[in-house]
């Protein structure tokens, strides 16, 4: 169960059920999606694991699997706290992805419609299907495992857009909330007696 908080004092009123704190067409708070943002990372560093343990993955996989790890960790200390700086990093951390993952489809759209080519991982595709004893010259083979990889990546480029809108709107209603938190308490001013007077 996710407790949400709500100011007392109605001069200082906070609209925790506000539709810019809601996602998925204004039917889920910001902050219990980003429970389903935290289940996504995991799966996706769990994908990246089994990735490496197969051995038939690129070595990027070795850098994002840590990186994953990190950001779903941020993700829980940040909703864990209620804090907007954490899910920050968590942002910039999956800006990171985003980018990885674009240029991933880029590479292997490329590879789709020249399967010689090296910048689009043509011969790497080609090198994977001869060590897995298949026909690695035969071109429409190549070009729909290229196709696939552009599939496969689009879904996670899909994953991480998502996960970055949920947590940009978690962050906000972090931000506005600790405002709320910090404008509820009251102030103590402390005078000093003028000089001279006994206290």
């Amino acid at each position: 169960m996710v407790q949400l908080w709500q100011v007392e004092r109605p001069e200082l009123a906070f609209d925790y059920q506000n539709p810019k704190y809601r996602v998925f067409c204004n039917m889920v708070h910001s902050k219990p999606a980003c429970f389903l943002v935290l289940l996504i990372c995991l799966k996706m560093a769990a994908i990246y694991l089994i990735s490496l343990v197969n051995g038939n993955y690129w070595s990027l996989a070795v850098i994002l699997l840590p990186m994953q790890l990190i950001a779903g960790l941020i993700l829980f200390i940040g909703l864990r706290a209620e804090k907007e700086r954490p899910l920050f990093v968590f942002l910039f951390l999956t800006l990171l992805f985003i980018v990885i993952q674009l240029t991933l489809i880029v590479r292997y759209i490329w590879a789709a419609i020249d399967v010689n080519t090296e910048i689009g991982f043509g011969q790497r595709i080609r090198t994977e299907l001869l060590e897995q004893h298949e026909d690695g010259d035969d071109y429409q083979h190549r070009r729909s495992v290229a196709i696939m990889r552009a599939l496969l990546d689009t879904w996670f480029l899909i994953c991480y857009l998502v996960s970055f809108y949920i947590v940009y709107k978690c962050r906000n209603y972090f931000l506005h909330l600790n405002g709320a938190k910090v404008a509820k308490q009251g102030t103590v001013e402390y005078h000093t007696p003028p000089k001279g007077s006994i206290a």
